[in-house]
Protein backbone atom coordinates (compact mmCIF):
# COMPACT_ATOMS: atom_id res chain seq x y z
CA UNK A 1 0.00 0.00 0.00
CA UNK A 2 1.01 3.21 -1.01
CA UNK A 3 2.08 5.73 1.95
CA UNK A 4 1.04 9.12 1.99
CA UNK A 5 2.55 11.87 3.84
CA UNK A 6 -0.24 14.05 5.29
CA UNK A 7 -0.37 18.02 4.78
CA UNK A 8 0.71 18.20 8.46
CA UNK A 9 3.61 16.13 8.86
CA UNK A 10 5.44 17.75 5.13
CA UNK A 11 7.66 19.65 7.00
CA UNK A 12 8.00 18.21 10.32
CA UNK A 13 9.52 15.14 8.51
CA UNK A 14 12.43 17.46 7.25
CA UNK A 15 13.23 19.03 10.37
CA UNK A 16 11.63 22.61 9.19
CA UNK A 17 9.32 24.37 10.86
CA UNK A 18 5.38 25.44 10.02
CA UNK A 19 4.79 28.39 11.37
CA UNK A 20 1.49 30.09 9.84
CA UNK A 21 2.67 33.71 8.14
CA UNK A 22 0.21 36.56 9.92
CA UNK A 23 -0.66 40.32 8.08
CA UNK A 24 1.64 42.12 8.47
CA UNK A 25 4.72 39.45 9.05
CA UNK A 26 6.80 39.94 12.06
CA UNK A 27 10.56 40.33 10.92
CA UNK A 28 13.62 39.62 12.60
CA UNK A 29 17.08 41.61 12.02
CA UNK A 30 18.17 41.30 8.55
CA UNK A 31 20.80 39.07 7.87
CA UNK A 32 24.37 40.87 6.67
CA UNK A 33 23.81 40.71 2.84
CA UNK A 34 26.44 37.99 1.18
CA UNK A 35 30.18 38.89 -0.04
CA UNK A 36 29.81 40.65 -3.25
CA UNK A 37 32.47 39.11 -4.49
CA UNK A 38 31.69 35.45 -2.82
CA UNK A 39 28.00 35.62 -3.88
CA UNK A 40 26.73 34.75 -7.94
CA UNK A 41 25.68 37.79 -9.93
CA UNK A 42 21.56 37.88 -9.63
CA UNK A 43 20.10 37.07 -13.22
CA UNK A 44 19.03 40.57 -14.90
CA UNK A 45 15.58 41.87 -13.04
CA UNK A 46 12.40 43.16 -14.97
CA UNK A 47 13.15 46.77 -16.71
CA UNK A 48 11.78 49.89 -14.71
CA UNK A 49 8.16 50.68 -16.07
CA UNK A 50 8.70 54.40 -17.82
CA UNK A 51 6.61 56.86 -19.13
CA UNK A 52 5.38 56.02 -22.20
CA UNK A 53 4.92 59.35 -24.08
CA UNK A 54 1.67 59.80 -25.70
CA UNK A 55 2.93 61.62 -29.00
CA UNK A 56 4.97 58.89 -29.96
CA UNK A 57 3.62 56.43 -33.35
CA UNK A 58 3.91 53.53 -31.06
CA UNK A 59 2.86 52.09 -28.20
CA UNK A 60 6.38 51.04 -25.94
CA UNK A 61 5.07 48.09 -23.65
CA UNK A 62 7.05 46.92 -20.66
CA UNK A 63 8.97 43.33 -22.16
CA UNK A 64 8.56 39.81 -21.22
CA UNK A 65 10.53 39.14 -18.27
CA UNK A 66 13.46 36.21 -19.63
CA UNK A 67 13.54 34.15 -16.09
CA UNK A 68 16.16 31.70 -15.52
CA UNK A 69 14.45 28.78 -13.03
CA UNK A 70 15.37 29.70 -9.91
CA UNK A 71 16.36 26.56 -8.53
CA UNK A 72 18.72 25.12 -6.67
CA UNK A 73 21.48 22.50 -8.16
CA UNK A 74 21.47 19.52 -5.52
CA UNK A 75 22.75 16.98 -7.69
CA UNK A 76 24.73 14.60 -5.68
CA UNK A 77 22.74 11.65 -5.46
CA UNK A 78 23.99 10.74 -2.06
CA UNK A 79 22.99 13.89 -0.85
CA UNK A 80 20.04 12.83 1.99
CA UNK A 81 16.99 15.19 1.81
CA UNK A 82 17.36 17.50 4.78
CA UNK A 83 20.62 18.86 3.53
CA UNK A 84 19.20 19.68 0.31
CA UNK A 85 16.17 21.73 1.65
CA UNK A 86 18.51 23.36 4.08
CA UNK A 87 20.62 23.95 0.78
CA UNK A 88 17.91 25.67 -1.18
CA UNK A 89 17.41 27.74 2.10
CA UNK A 90 20.94 28.66 1.58
CA UNK A 91 20.20 29.57 -2.41
CA UNK A 92 17.60 31.97 -1.45
CA UNK A 93 18.87 33.39 1.43
CA UNK A 94 22.24 34.07 0.54
CA UNK A 95 22.72 33.81 -3.20
CA UNK A 96 19.15 34.83 -4.39
CA UNK A 97 18.26 37.23 -1.41
CA UNK A 98 17.60 40.43 -3.56
CA UNK A 99 15.65 39.04 -5.56
CA UNK A 100 13.83 36.49 -3.26
CA UNK A 101 13.31 39.69 -1.27
CA UNK A 102 11.23 41.05 -4.33
CA UNK A 103 9.29 38.13 -5.02
CA UNK A 104 8.35 38.05 -1.33
CA UNK A 105 6.97 41.83 -1.46
CA UNK A 106 5.22 40.84 -4.76
CA UNK A 107 3.85 37.45 -2.78
CA UNK A 108 2.31 39.68 -0.02
CA UNK A 109 -0.69 41.62 -1.54
CA UNK A 110 -1.43 38.25 -3.41
CA UNK A 111 -1.41 35.95 -0.87
CA UNK A 112 -5.14 36.32 0.45
CA UNK A 113 -6.17 36.05 -3.22
CA UNK A 114 -3.87 32.94 -3.41
CA UNK A 115 -4.97 30.76 -0.40
CA UNK A 116 -8.77 31.97 -0.71
CA UNK A 117 -8.89 30.22 -4.66
CA UNK A 118 -7.13 27.33 -3.24
CA UNK A 119 -9.28 26.52 -0.47
CA UNK A 120 -12.36 27.22 -3.08
CA UNK A 121 -11.02 24.66 -4.97
CA UNK A 122 -10.00 22.08 -1.65
CA UNK A 123 -6.04 22.29 -2.74
CA UNK A 124 -3.68 22.72 0.45
CA UNK A 125 -3.01 26.09 0.72
CA UNK A 126 0.39 25.18 1.48
CA UNK A 127 1.21 24.90 -2.38
CA UNK A 128 0.51 28.64 -3.37
CA UNK A 129 4.26 28.87 -2.55
CA UNK A 130 4.90 26.76 -5.57
CA UNK A 131 4.87 30.24 -7.48
CA UNK A 132 8.13 31.80 -5.39
CA UNK A 133 9.88 29.32 -6.70
CA UNK A 134 8.20 29.27 -10.62
CA UNK A 135 8.49 32.61 -11.60
CA UNK A 136 9.36 35.19 -8.24
CA UNK A 137 5.89 35.42 -8.29
CA UNK A 138 6.05 37.62 -11.73
CA UNK A 139 2.85 37.90 -13.79
CA UNK A 140 4.98 38.36 -17.00
CA UNK A 141 8.02 35.77 -16.40
CA UNK A 142 9.04 33.39 -19.37
CA UNK A 143 11.05 30.75 -19.31
CA UNK A 144 13.05 29.17 -22.21
CA UNK A 145 11.43 26.86 -22.63
CA UNK A 146 7.95 28.61 -23.64
CA UNK A 147 6.49 28.44 -19.88
CA UNK A 148 5.10 32.21 -18.62
CA UNK A 149 3.17 33.93 -16.38
CA UNK A 150 2.68 33.77 -12.23
CA UNK A 151 2.40 29.78 -12.11
CA UNK A 152 4.20 29.20 -15.52
CA UNK A 153 2.03 27.25 -17.32
CA UNK A 154 2.74 26.04 -21.03
CA UNK A 155 0.29 26.80 -23.55
CA UNK A 156 -1.16 23.45 -24.38
CA UNK A 157 -1.79 22.55 -20.55
CA UNK A 158 -3.02 26.35 -19.98
CA UNK A 159 -5.53 26.04 -22.78
CA UNK A 160 -6.82 22.50 -21.44
CA UNK A 161 -7.42 24.53 -17.77
CA UNK A 162 -9.74 27.33 -19.78
CA UNK A 163 -7.11 29.91 -20.19
CA UNK A 164 -7.11 31.83 -23.78
CA UNK A 165 -3.91 32.36 -25.50
CA UNK A 166 -4.07 34.58 -28.90
CA UNK A 167 -2.99 37.49 -30.29
CA UNK A 168 -4.54 40.47 -28.19
CA UNK A 169 -4.21 38.32 -24.72
CA UNK A 170 -2.28 35.41 -22.64
CA UNK A 171 -4.35 34.96 -19.68
CA UNK A 172 -1.38 33.29 -18.13
CA UNK A 173 -0.45 36.31 -17.25
CA UNK A 174 -4.08 37.12 -15.38
CA UNK A 175 -3.28 36.78 -11.82
CA UNK A 176 -6.73 35.55 -10.65
CA UNK A 177 -7.99 33.13 -13.91
CA UNK A 178 -3.96 31.41 -13.87
CA UNK A 179 -4.11 31.02 -10.13
CA UNK A 180 -7.78 29.35 -10.38
CA UNK A 181 -5.81 26.72 -13.35
CA UNK A 182 -3.21 26.72 -11.54
CA UNK A 183 -5.05 25.54 -8.24
CA UNK A 184 -7.37 23.06 -10.39
CA UNK A 185 -4.30 21.53 -12.01
CA UNK A 186 -3.11 20.64 -8.10
CA UNK A 187 -6.17 19.62 -7.49
CA UNK A 188 -6.15 17.23 -10.79
CA UNK A 189 -2.42 15.91 -9.26
CA UNK A 190 -3.95 15.26 -6.17
CA UNK A 191 -6.44 12.96 -7.61
CA UNK A 192 -4.21 10.74 -9.28
CA UNK A 193 -0.89 10.88 -7.19
CA UNK A 194 -2.30 10.74 -3.65
CA UNK A 195 -2.34 13.04 -1.13
CA UNK A 196 1.76 12.81 -0.57
CA UNK A 197 2.19 16.72 -1.76
CA UNK A 198 6.00 15.83 -2.67
CA UNK A 199 5.20 14.03 -5.50
CA UNK A 200 1.98 16.43 -6.08
CA UNK A 201 4.79 19.44 -6.19
CA UNK A 202 6.75 17.04 -8.83
CA UNK A 203 4.11 16.77 -10.94
CA UNK A 204 3.74 20.38 -11.32
CA UNK A 205 7.21 20.44 -12.62
CA UNK A 206 7.32 17.39 -14.78
CA UNK A 207 3.59 16.01 -15.08
CA UNK A 208 2.02 13.42 -13.28
CA UNK A 209 2.62 10.97 -16.27
CA UNK A 210 6.80 11.51 -15.27
CA UNK A 211 6.04 10.98 -11.30
CA UNK A 212 3.84 7.59 -12.41
CA UNK A 213 6.68 6.42 -14.63
CA UNK A 214 9.28 7.19 -11.49
CA UNK A 215 7.25 5.34 -9.31
CA UNK A 216 7.36 2.32 -11.13
CA UNK A 217 11.11 2.65 -12.29
CA UNK A 218 12.12 2.82 -8.44
CA UNK A 219 9.62 0.72 -7.03
CA UNK A 220 8.78 3.45 -4.77
CA UNK A 221 6.31 6.35 -3.57
CA UNK A 222 8.64 8.06 -1.47
CA UNK A 223 9.86 11.20 -2.87
CA UNK A 224 13.69 11.00 -2.01
CA UNK A 225 13.65 7.41 -2.66
CA UNK A 226 12.38 7.86 -6.23
CA UNK A 227 14.20 11.41 -6.93
CA UNK A 228 16.68 9.44 -8.90
CA UNK A 229 14.53 8.19 -10.93
CA UNK A 230 12.58 11.78 -12.50
CA UNK A 231 13.90 14.33 -14.35
CA UNK A 232 16.61 16.55 -13.23
CA UNK A 233 15.16 19.77 -12.96
CA UNK A 234 11.94 17.92 -11.03
CA UNK A 235 14.86 16.69 -8.63
CA UNK A 236 15.87 20.25 -7.67
CA UNK A 237 12.64 21.64 -8.02
CA UNK A 238 10.60 20.06 -4.97
CA UNK A 239 13.28 20.88 -2.63
CA UNK A 240 13.39 24.18 -3.64
CA UNK A 241 9.41 24.61 -3.32
CA UNK A 242 9.81 23.54 -0.03
CA UNK A 243 12.87 26.00 0.83
CA UNK A 244 10.34 28.46 -0.89
CA UNK A 245 7.70 27.17 1.67
CA UNK A 246 9.67 27.46 4.50
CA UNK A 247 10.94 31.37 3.64
CA UNK A 248 7.52 32.24 2.83
CA UNK A 249 6.21 30.67 6.40
CA UNK A 250 8.81 32.11 8.65
CA UNK A 251 10.08 35.13 6.86
CA UNK A 252 11.53 36.53 9.93
CA UNK A 253 13.64 33.67 11.22
CA UNK A 254 15.69 34.10 8.05
CA UNK A 255 15.89 38.00 7.59
CA UNK A 256 12.84 38.91 5.33
CA UNK A 257 9.57 40.40 5.33
CA UNK A 258 6.49 41.17 3.75
CA UNK A 259 2.94 42.45 4.30
CA UNK A 260 -0.36 41.72 3.13
CA UNK A 261 -1.58 44.28 2.18
CA UNK A 262 -5.91 44.67 1.36
CA UNK A 263 -5.97 44.19 -2.42
CA UNK A 264 -5.77 47.14 -4.60
CA UNK A 265 -9.20 49.01 -5.38
CA UNK A 266 -10.02 48.17 -9.08
CA UNK A 267 -13.38 47.78 -11.24
CA UNK A 268 -13.72 45.63 -14.30
CA UNK A 269 -15.30 47.04 -17.46
CA UNK A 270 -16.72 45.40 -20.67
CA UNK A 271 -14.82 46.64 -23.36
CA UNK A 272 -17.25 45.35 -26.14
CA UNK A 273 -14.63 46.12 -29.17
CA UNK A 274 -11.43 46.25 -30.08
CA UNK A 275 -9.76 49.84 -29.27
CA UNK A 276 -6.47 51.22 -29.30
CA UNK A 277 -4.87 51.28 -25.94
CA UNK A 278 -3.22 54.28 -26.74
CA UNK A 279 -6.54 56.22 -27.35
CA UNK A 280 -8.49 54.61 -24.42
CA UNK A 281 -5.65 56.00 -22.47
CA UNK A 282 -5.58 59.50 -24.02
CA UNK A 283 -9.55 60.15 -23.51
CA UNK A 284 -9.82 58.53 -20.35
CA UNK A 285 -6.56 60.09 -18.90
CA UNK A 286 -5.72 57.09 -17.28
CA UNK A 287 -1.89 56.49 -18.02
CA UNK A 288 -1.24 53.60 -20.67
CA UNK A 289 1.25 51.83 -18.45
CA UNK A 290 -1.47 52.19 -15.73
CA UNK A 291 -3.98 49.50 -17.82
CA UNK A 292 -0.97 47.30 -19.12
CA UNK A 293 0.09 46.90 -15.35
CA UNK A 294 -3.10 46.03 -14.00
CA UNK A 295 -4.14 43.86 -17.21
CA UNK A 296 -0.82 42.07 -17.68
CA UNK A 297 -2.39 39.56 -20.09
CA UNK A 298 -2.76 42.05 -23.01
CA UNK A 299 -0.40 41.87 -25.66
CA UNK A 300 -0.45 44.08 -28.25
CA UNK A 301 -2.05 47.29 -28.86
CA UNK A 302 -5.51 46.41 -28.62
CA UNK A 303 -8.30 44.78 -26.58
CA UNK A 304 -9.75 42.01 -28.02
CA UNK A 305 -12.29 42.46 -30.88
CA UNK A 306 -14.75 39.98 -29.20
CA UNK A 307 -14.84 42.34 -26.52
CA UNK A 308 -12.98 41.89 -23.31
CA UNK A 309 -13.21 42.92 -18.97
CA UNK A 310 -10.16 44.96 -18.19
CA UNK A 311 -9.49 46.06 -15.00
CA UNK A 312 -9.14 49.80 -14.47
CA UNK A 313 -9.01 51.65 -11.28
CA UNK A 314 -12.09 51.82 -8.79
CA UNK A 315 -14.01 55.23 -9.65
CA UNK A 316 -12.39 55.74 -13.02
CA UNK A 317 -15.01 52.86 -14.90
CA UNK A 318 -17.06 55.90 -16.60
CA UNK A 319 -13.53 57.73 -17.41
CA UNK A 320 -12.37 54.62 -19.60
CA UNK A 321 -16.20 54.22 -20.83
CA UNK A 322 -15.02 57.52 -23.10
CA UNK A 323 -12.29 56.50 -24.51
CA UNK A 324 -15.01 53.89 -26.44
CA UNK A 325 -15.70 55.42 -30.20
CA UNK A 326 -19.36 55.51 -30.20
CA UNK A 327 -21.49 56.61 -32.68
CA UNK A 328 -25.10 58.16 -32.20
CA UNK A 329 -27.57 57.27 -35.01
CA UNK A 330 -28.84 60.28 -36.98
CA UNK A 331 -31.78 59.77 -38.78
CA UNK A 332 -31.72 57.85 -42.26
CA UNK A 333 -28.28 56.22 -41.11
CA UNK A 334 -27.50 52.81 -41.58
CA UNK A 335 -25.09 49.89 -40.83
CA UNK A 336 -23.59 49.36 -44.41
CA UNK A 337 -23.45 53.22 -44.31
CA UNK A 338 -22.30 54.24 -41.02
CA UNK A 339 -19.48 50.90 -42.11
CA UNK A 340 -17.89 52.70 -44.86
CA UNK A 341 -17.67 55.80 -43.16
CA UNK A 342 -16.15 54.25 -40.47
CA UNK A 343 -13.82 51.89 -42.56
CA UNK A 344 -15.13 48.61 -40.85
CA UNK A 345 -16.39 45.74 -42.18
CA UNK A 346 -20.26 45.93 -42.02
CA UNK A 347 -20.18 42.35 -40.22
CA UNK A 348 -17.65 43.34 -37.55
CA UNK A 349 -20.12 46.26 -36.41
CA UNK A 350 -22.81 44.68 -36.17
CA UNK A 351 -20.95 41.83 -34.43
CA UNK A 352 -19.65 44.09 -31.89
CA UNK A 353 -23.51 45.69 -31.68
CA UNK A 354 -25.07 42.13 -30.90
CA UNK A 355 -26.92 43.56 -34.37
CA UNK A 356 -28.07 41.26 -37.36
CA UNK A 357 -25.94 42.66 -40.32
CA UNK A 358 -29.16 43.77 -41.99
CA UNK A 359 -30.77 45.28 -38.91
CA UNK A 360 -32.60 48.93 -39.02
CA UNK A 361 -31.48 51.74 -37.06
CA UNK A 362 -33.12 54.01 -34.75
CA UNK A 363 -32.53 57.67 -34.59
CA UNK A 364 -30.80 57.80 -30.55
CA UNK A 365 -29.64 54.30 -30.90
CA UNK A 366 -25.72 54.28 -29.29
CA UNK A 367 -23.57 52.39 -31.68
CA UNK A 368 -19.56 50.96 -30.54
CA UNK A 369 -17.60 51.60 -33.57
CA UNK A 370 -14.68 48.59 -33.75
CA UNK A 371 -10.81 49.27 -34.94
CA UNK A 372 -10.41 47.11 -37.85
CA UNK A 373 -7.29 45.56 -36.75
CA UNK A 374 -5.76 43.29 -39.25
CA UNK A 375 -2.23 41.72 -39.87
CA UNK A 376 0.21 44.06 -40.87
CA UNK A 377 3.23 43.18 -43.15
CA UNK A 378 6.92 44.43 -42.37
CA UNK A 379 10.11 43.92 -44.92
CA UNK A 380 13.22 43.19 -43.49
CA UNK A 381 16.04 45.72 -43.53
CA UNK A 382 19.50 44.78 -43.65
CA UNK A 383 20.71 44.48 -39.73
CA UNK A 384 17.69 43.97 -38.62
CA UNK A 385 16.63 40.47 -36.35
CA UNK A 386 13.01 39.69 -34.92
CA UNK A 387 13.70 41.18 -31.43
CA UNK A 388 13.86 44.69 -33.20
CA UNK A 389 11.48 44.57 -35.40
CA UNK A 390 9.21 43.14 -32.36
CA UNK A 391 10.51 45.82 -29.87
CA UNK A 392 9.91 48.56 -33.15
CA UNK A 393 5.94 47.01 -33.39
CA UNK A 394 5.42 46.91 -29.35
CA UNK A 395 4.35 43.23 -29.71
CA UNK A 396 6.37 40.75 -27.66
CA UNK A 397 9.29 38.26 -29.48
CA UNK A 398 7.10 35.29 -29.15
CA UNK A 399 4.34 36.53 -30.72
CA UNK A 400 6.28 37.55 -33.57
CA UNK A 401 8.05 34.50 -33.97
CA UNK A 402 4.52 32.55 -33.34
CA UNK A 403 3.21 34.51 -36.62
CA UNK A 404 6.11 33.66 -38.72
CA UNK A 405 6.72 30.52 -37.47
CA UNK A 406 9.91 31.01 -36.50
CA UNK A 407 12.25 30.57 -33.62
CA UNK A 408 14.93 32.71 -31.76
CA UNK A 409 17.39 31.21 -33.45
CA UNK A 410 15.75 31.68 -36.87
CA UNK A 411 18.27 33.97 -39.24
CA UNK A 412 15.96 36.09 -41.35
CA UNK A 413 16.92 38.36 -44.96
CA UNK A 414 17.05 41.51 -46.21
CA UNK A 415 13.77 41.83 -47.91
CA UNK A 416 11.48 39.21 -46.47
CA UNK A 417 7.82 39.63 -45.42
CA UNK A 418 7.24 39.27 -41.60
CA UNK A 419 3.42 39.52 -40.43
CA UNK A 420 3.29 41.66 -38.11
CA UNK A 421 0.06 39.96 -35.73
CA UNK A 422 -2.44 42.80 -34.28
CA UNK A 423 -1.38 45.27 -36.10
CA UNK A 424 -3.60 47.67 -38.25
CA UNK A 425 -2.04 47.39 -41.73
CA UNK A 426 -0.14 50.76 -42.62
CA UNK A 427 2.83 51.32 -44.58
CA UNK A 428 5.75 50.87 -42.54
CA UNK A 429 7.92 53.64 -41.79
CA UNK A 430 11.38 53.75 -43.72
CA UNK A 431 14.03 53.99 -41.44
CA UNK A 432 17.30 56.41 -41.71
CA UNK A 433 20.46 55.66 -41.03
CA UNK A 434 22.71 58.24 -38.98
CA UNK A 435 26.02 57.78 -37.44
CA UNK A 436 26.92 59.32 -34.30
CA UNK A 437 29.33 62.09 -34.44
CA UNK A 438 31.60 63.28 -30.98
CA UNK A 439 28.88 65.24 -29.04
CA UNK A 440 26.10 63.78 -29.89
CA UNK A 441 23.56 63.18 -27.61
CA UNK A 442 20.17 60.83 -27.80
CA UNK A 443 18.21 64.20 -26.85
CA UNK A 444 19.84 66.62 -29.97
CA UNK A 445 19.22 63.61 -32.34
CA UNK A 446 15.51 62.91 -31.06
CA UNK A 447 15.08 66.90 -31.54
CA UNK A 448 17.30 66.86 -34.54
CA UNK A 449 14.60 64.39 -36.55
CA UNK A 450 11.60 64.86 -34.20
CA UNK A 451 11.94 61.87 -32.48
CA UNK A 452 11.78 60.53 -29.10
CA UNK A 453 15.14 59.22 -27.14
CA UNK A 454 12.66 56.50 -26.09
CA UNK A 455 11.71 55.74 -29.69
CA UNK A 456 15.86 55.47 -30.58
CA UNK A 457 16.46 53.46 -27.98
CA UNK A 458 14.23 51.12 -29.16
CA UNK A 459 14.75 50.94 -32.36
CA UNK A 460 18.52 50.31 -31.76
CA UNK A 461 18.11 48.18 -28.46
CA UNK A 462 19.66 50.16 -26.46
CA UNK A 463 19.91 50.03 -22.50
CA UNK A 464 22.15 53.29 -21.71
CA UNK A 465 22.15 56.81 -23.35
CA UNK A 466 26.26 56.33 -23.49
CA UNK A 467 27.11 57.02 -27.61
CA UNK A 468 29.99 55.82 -29.55
CA UNK A 469 30.92 58.23 -32.32
CA UNK A 470 31.37 56.29 -35.62
CA UNK A 471 28.18 54.14 -34.86
CA UNK A 472 25.27 54.11 -36.56
CA UNK A 473 21.77 54.06 -35.56
CA UNK A 474 18.35 53.81 -36.86
CA UNK A 475 16.57 56.54 -36.89
CA UNK A 476 12.27 56.40 -38.06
Amino acid sequence: MRAHLPVSGLLALLLLSCGTTQAPVETAPALPPPDAESSPPPPPGPEPVQDIEIIAPELVFNEDIEQESPYVSVESEALPPHPAVDLAVKYYTEGLRGRFQAALERFGPLRPLFQKTFEEEGVPTELIYITLTESLCQSRARSRVGAYGLWQFMKRTARLYGLKINSFIDERAHTEKATRAAARYLKDSIADLGDDLLLVIASYNCGTGNVQRAIRRCGSTDFWTLRPCLPRETRNFVPSVLAAMEIGRNPGKYGFSYFEEPPEAVETLFIPTSVHMQKLAKQSGIPTEEILRLNPELRGKYTPPEGYGIRVPAGTKDAVLQGIPVHIVQEGQSLSGLAAKYKVRQALLAKVNDLAVDAPLKPGQRLYIPEEVTEGYHTVRRGENPYTIARQYGIPLERLLEANNLTKRSLIHPGRQLKIPGAVSEPVVTAKKYKIRRGDTLSKIARRFSTTVIRIKELNNLTSERLTPGTLLLIE
